[in-house]
């Protein structure tokens, strides 16, 4: 509810309560609920003051946190990677001959960036746009022999953009809050209400700042792809970088503190890491789901190493994001199944309509397991010990493939039972058919024997 329907919702109970005699029964106590509440969260104000918050993260914020990069990876079909691959040999002064598609290869692209002023820079890298937050962009682009292309875009964050995610002020938000759910007198939840704290609003407020940065990238993405050729990509999976120094587990404590979104422990988000005390984990939770970028790449480095986190994130790309391809094929399954879940699993539609969607559900099923069964991780870089991380991803990748097996084999089972009910239904229609055509040909018969006499 906004401003002008919270102050709509304010006069109406205050009519209500200057001419009670003109209102029913709902609206006086409605009336009476508002101010109730308006007094009591006045009255409990007073005891939070105390404690309450002023600043709020989106990581703990007693470390020192370097956001690096927001990362993307989309799937791409075969017409878009014959343009990408010729926009890279027009590019490139030095371009290399072999343009072969299918095959297992990495094409680094290169560097994207936005005005620039490079030397000997081509103009089809260095795209007009302003931007706030993003340097430049980092492509890589992902073949194999099978028919299933990635594009991997890093896009470079400016060190300020930091201060849209540590050490927020969150001075100005209420203590308390009361969100109505509609200011519609006639609406039967007219009085429904949900009371926030400050915290729950500082989350949103962290939440509603990821999106302002992803809504820039998206921006720029559109531009990105418009120079390439090709158009932008309907779905893909985007995570924050989040570098430390701590040369531990951020995952690694069970309490709870109410300074920041992403708690310490475990149980409190969906982690995709090596072991339970790996230093590179990808996180998310049921918050972070709601904004744009909800995953965030954890990496603790170990300072006495020497080894800056710009030199990791430059080239050890590929290991970095190597997460995001789990979550990605787990997402077009998710997308799969919310599509055809009520034509799979409903017996109250027509066999001949219910046969299409699960034929259609099938075919994907088994593309599906096939671009999982054809990622196959291994690490290609020294820089820190990722041994575990990729054996986690390969563990994962092969529990997804017998996961959608067993779906698979199970649709099947189900396409079969009602490709019979069709062929049943058609075999049905076609006795009636022919049962139609013999009672017209003996009426046939009978007006020709009355056309004789």
């Amino acid at each position: 509810m906004n401003k002008l329907e919270k102050s709509i919702y304010g006069a109406i109970c205050y009519f209500v309560k200057k001419f009670p005699s003109f209102f029913n029964e709902n609206l006086k106590e409605s009336s009476k609920a508002y101010y109730y509440w308006i007094d009591k969260l006045n009255e409990e104000n007073k005891d939070l003051e105390k404690n309450a918050i002023n600043k709020y993260s989106l990581l703990d914020p007693s470390i020192e946190w370097h956001f690096t990069s927001v990362n993307n990876l989309c799937a791409l079909t075969f017409e878009q990677v014959k343009k990408i691959i010729k926009w890279k040999n027009d590019s490139d002064l030095w371009s290399s001959s072999n343009n072969e598609i299918f095959v297992e290869k990495t094409i680094y692209l290169g560097e994207v960036y936005f005005n620039t002023e490079i030397e000997n820079l081509h103009s089809s890298k260095n795209i007009k746009a302003s931007s706030e937050f993003i340097t430049h962009c980092f492509l890589t682009l992902k073949l194999s022999k099978d028919g299933f292309f990635y594009l991997l875009v890093n896009w470079y964050l400016k060190p300020q953009v930091k201060i849209f995610f540590q050490n927020v002020d969150v001075d100005h938000i209420p203590l308390q809050k009361i969100k109505y759910q509609t200011c519609n007198p006639f609406k039967f939840n007219f009085s429904a209400a949900t009371i926030e704290n400050r915290e729950s609003l500082s989350k949103e407020l962290i939440l509603d700042n990821i999106n302002i940065l992803y809504d820039e990238i998206h921006n720029l993405e559109l531009r990105l792809f418009e120079k390439l050729g090709v158009d932008a990509p309907s779905s893909g999976c985007y995570s924050l970088s989040a570098y430390n120094s701590i040369n531990k587990n951020y995952f690694n404590k069970k309490n709870y503190s109410k300074h920041y979104l992403v708690q310490k422990y475990a149980d409190n988000n969906i982690l995709y890491q090596g072991e339970d005390n790996s230093k590179y984990c990808t996180v998310t939770n049921k918050i972070l789901l709601n904004c744009k970028i909800p995953h965030i790449s954890v990496i603790s480095l170990d300072p006495e190493l020497g080894i800056h986190y710009s030199k990791i994130e430059n080239f050890d790309v590929d290991n970095i994001n190597i997460f995001l391809f789990v979550i990605l094929i787990s997402n077009f399954f998710d997308k799969s199944n919310d599509k055809y879940n009520e034509y799979v699993n409903s017996n109250h539609i027509k066999p001949t309509e219910r046969y299409d969607y699960i034929y259609d559900y099938y075919l994907e099923l088994i593309d599906l397991i096939h671009r999982t069964k054809n990622i196959n991780f291994e690490s290609k870089y020294s820089l820190g010990n990722r041994t575990k991380v990729f054996e986690k991803a390969n563990y994962l990748t092969s529990k997804m493939i017998e996961k959608y097996t067993a779906i698979e084999k199970e649709i099947l089972l189900k396409k079969n039972v009602c490709s019979e009910k069709v062929s049943s239904s058609n075999l049905i229609y076609q006795k009636r058919m022919a049962a139609l055509v013999v009672a017209l040909a003996v009426v046939q018969i009978i007006i020709a024997l009355l056309g004789l006499k």
